[in-house]
């Protein structure tokens, strides 16, 4: 007998394989028409799509022999299914499960990391899986990427699923599991003011609608929301994407997912199938008015009727519909549910939307865009539409780039640079051109602000270095002022055999882009690399910029950093003694301007050495020979142009300043006016005197002596530390750079100075240029030898 029933399952399981295999082959062969994929992911997309779809073969084959039951079987399948095409990184990547009360989590973190001593930013995920399939385990390898990628924590919330727990039971795991992470950030090494909620799909609905519910009790706990094509509405699946034919997924597909969400009987999925769920008090809400744009057919209106000539058997089951029918229309206008019915969109957290083109919720994506985007909520949207214009204007931004990048291309450079060097100038500098003629254009087009275009393409780092996971950067606030601190490893965690803490020396880096540009992630490759080279710890400081905060707000911002990290350098493994403190450009300006200050203020408090690397020192002269050079990259009426966004004055005296009409007696009776007459030898640009203390140029003729903003204006430079001052030969501060350091040694400092053949930038451009790898080389010798 039981020999009979094995062959009798045998028999079957050999019947269900084989016609699984005949229906999964004429679904492979099925095409899409109306839909381009690309061609690299065709059959991957056809793959997927039969094997969805055979799925829903092999459960009604099942069901009907009585092997299980339908979402048993759709659940293994899945499973089966995510673990075969699970891709993890190669990053070795912790993973902790996290009890919360009846929510299960798991955070997943980068092995090298130390919770109790540094906060990191967090990513709460919560999955797809149309609120019944898929769990974290199905998800592990993208969490483990995001990890690895991002450079965050994620903290993978495994919620209740329907059937068995209807709505709300996921949506409460959900809510409590974000409340409960920022409660206890510290448990989680979570940096509680960037903790960010993402969702795919179901777990968009439910990120959205988390979102929401804080938002409405007054938690602002999330910055970000990561919406990935969610599931936002239920009032109409007649979209415009809800008819078209999508592999993967379908509107029958989404119908029945939610109606299992919501424990509601699957006889009301023909009722929504033809919108006759939809009731009057919708039409005044402001999502049915952002639905009206993305319908296909006018909606349709329904009230619940029985007929007189119904049975009292039909009767009695028609208003067991129509009850049903009302629970639902109820149910769909709580924002718990359905994010799209949320009377406001005001006060949500920054958005970002990833979107599908070929898939049946890129309409429900789309219209919560709308509605965020409408009350003021910062909303950004990527999908594939956008790729394909992205495409289309890019071909014709590359076409006149092109043509625009070849005239700069060809700009001539002054002899005597290295010959390897003048073709990656010449890229660099056509580079940076065509950003400038980007800013214009964008400008006109009505894109932005000048100053706000300048930055989002200037602030972006020019080298490329491999990074190295054994760097940490520490974003921190030193007395009100945000830094990043670079180290080789945890020190406060390391001691020496004595049990004293090990202390190691820093280098505070002060970066330039005319006191107006860059950020601390511009020179990140900067600072990784001298980390590595040097075993030290690199602090750099993101001070505020000018015109919108001009002198003295970034000094004040550099010197106050610094004073703190001197005062409480202990904490972060370094030894006080051994702070030195490099700039560039307009960093290096504000670096010599804060050595100046340190020594005056009645601190005790010294740094180790100063690295001067092409330094801005003075206002008081333009006609030098180097600013009146003809070079590339920085000219002289950009020099003023960033000098007057500095010291807060109006660019009307730009014109003024390049003759030198700023010069008063008392300006000509100054050491640096002196020191600075060998690098002026062209008799028609000497100055021309200006009397008038009346005049506009007076309240700037004041600003520059100061020697915190002009560094050449100091009295003395007596009892400074040590320095290596560096200047580029065909560079319009040139002059700036030698005044300097002539200065620093006629009062006695140890300083070294150095030129080397390179244009200004040089530093900057280190990775690109020959001259940069010998300039980063120098910098890196000198400071091994005396920090």
């Amino acid at each position: 007998m039981e020999r009979k029933t094995t062959l009798f399952f045998s028999f079957r399981s050999v019947l269900i394989l084989s016609a699984s295999l005949g229906y999964f082959y004429y679904l492979l062969r099925r095409p899409y028409p109306g839909i381009a994929f690309l061609p690299e992911d065709v059959w991957r997309i056809k793959l997927l799509a039969a094997a969805s779809k055979s799925y829903s073969f092999i459960v009604r084959m099942c069901e009907k022999i009585g092997w299980s039951s339908e979402i048993a079987v759709l659940r293994r399948l899945y499973h089966f299914e995510a673990l075969l095409l699970a891709r993890k990184p190669k990053t070795k990547i912790h993973k902790q499960d996290v009890d919360l009360g009846n929510v299960r989590c798991v955070l997943y973190r980068k092995a090298s990391w130390v919770p109790t001593v540094i906060l990191r930013p967090c990513v709460i995920y919560l999955h797809g899986g149309g609120w019944v399939f898929t769990t974290v385990e199905e998800r592990d390898a993208h969490h483990r990427h995001i990890v690895d990628r991002a450079d965050v924590n994620v903290v993978a919330v495994e919620y209740r699923k329907a059937p068995e727990h209807p709505f709300p039971a996921a949506f409460n795991d959900c809510y409590n599991a974000v409340k409960f992470i920022h409660s206890t950030f510290e448990r989680f090494g979570v940096d509680k003011d960037r903790i960010s909620l993402c969702g795919d799909s179901a777990g968009g609905n439910l990120a959205a609608a988390v979102a929401t519910r804080l938002r409405d009790e007054g938690l602002n706990l999330l910055k970000h929301q990561i919406l990935i094509y969610p599931g936002v509405q239920f009032i109409t699946f007649s979209l415009n994407s809800h008819l078209r034919k999508f592999p993967l997924l379908s509107k029958e597909d989404c119908v029945w997912c939610m109606l299992t969400y919501l424990g509601e009987s699957q006889s009301l999925a023909e009722v929504i199938y033809n919108g006759n769920h939809i009731s009057e008090d919708l039409l005044e809400h402001p999502a049915f008015f952002a639905l009206e744009r993305y319908q296909s057919t006018p909606f349709r209106i329904s009230k619940p009727v029985i007929s007189s000539t119904t049975t009292e058997s039909s009767r009695g089951d028609s208003v067991h519909h129509d009850f049903e029918l009302t629970r639902f229309r109820e149910k769909i206008k709580d924002p718990s549910l359905c994010p799209l019915m949320a009377a406001s969109m005001r006060g949500l957290p920054t958005t970002l939307l990833l979107l599908c083109d070929f898939d049946v919720l890129l309409d429900d994506g789309l219209v919560y865009a709308d509605r965020l985007k409408s009350d003021n909520v910062p909303t950004f949207v990527k999908s594939d539409q956008f790729l394909k214009a992205l495409a289309t204007g890019t071909g014709v931004a590359l076409l006149g780039g092109a043509i625009v990048v070849g005239w700069y291309l060809y700009t001539p450079l002054p002899p005597g640079l290295y010959p390897e060097d003048r073709w990656p100038l010449r890229r660099i500098h056509a580079r940076n051109q065509f950003k400038s003629f980007l800013v214009k254009w964008g400008v006109r087009l009505g894109f932005g602000k000048p100053m706000a275009l300048h930055r989002r393409f200037r602030d972006t780092p020019v080298t490329w270095l491999k990074p190295n996971l054994n760097i940490y950067a520490e974003h921190l606030g030193f007395d009100g002022v945000p830094v990043v601190l670079y180290r080789n490893d945890l020190w406060s965690s390391v001691r020496n055999s004595d049990g004293t803490r090990e202390l190691r020396p820093a280098v505070v880096h002060v970066y330039g882009g005319g006191w107006a540009f860059c950020t601390s992630k511009t020179y990140a490759p900067h600072h990784t690399y001298l980390v590595q080279q040097l075993d030290c710890a690199v602090l750099t400081i993101d001070y505020r910029k000018a015109p919108e905060n001009p002198f003295p707000a970034g000094h004040d911002d550099c010197y106050n950093a610094i004073r703190y990290f001197y005062e409480n350098a202990e904490l972060y493994g370094v030894d006080p003694t051994r702070i030195s403190v490099l700039g560039d450009s307009a960093g290096a300006n504000l670096a010599a301007g804060v050595t100046l200050r340190l020594r005056d203020s009645a601190m005790s408090m010294a740094l180790k050495n100063q690295v001067l690397i092409s330094p801005s020192t003075q206002f008081v002269n333009f006609n030098t020979d180097s600013f009146n050079g003809a070079y590339p990259f920085l000219k002289k009426e950009a020099m003023i142009m960033f000098g007057l966004f500095f010291t807060g004055d109006s660019q009307k005296l730009a014109s003024g300043l390049a003759q030198n009409f700023h010069v008063s007696e008392e300006i000509l009776d100054t050491e640096a006016w002196k020191i600075l007459k060998p690098f002026t030898s062209q008799l028609e640009h000497q100055p021309v005197v200006y009397y008038s203390l009346e005049s506009e140029y007076a309240g700037f003729q004041r600003k520059i002596m100061n020697p915190y903003l002009c560094p050449l204006m100091a009295e003395s430079m007596h009892d400074l530390p040590q320095a290596f001052v560096v200047a580029c030969e065909f560079d319009v501060l040139r002059a700036d750079t030698l005044a300097y350091g002539e200065r620093l040694k006629a009062d006695g400092v140890t300083v070294k100075v150095e030129t080397f053949p390179g244009v200004h930038g040089t530093f900057r451009y280190f990775e690109e240029l020959r001259v940069g790898k010998e300039l980063m080389a120098h910098v890196i010798d000198f400071l091994r030898k005396n920090i």
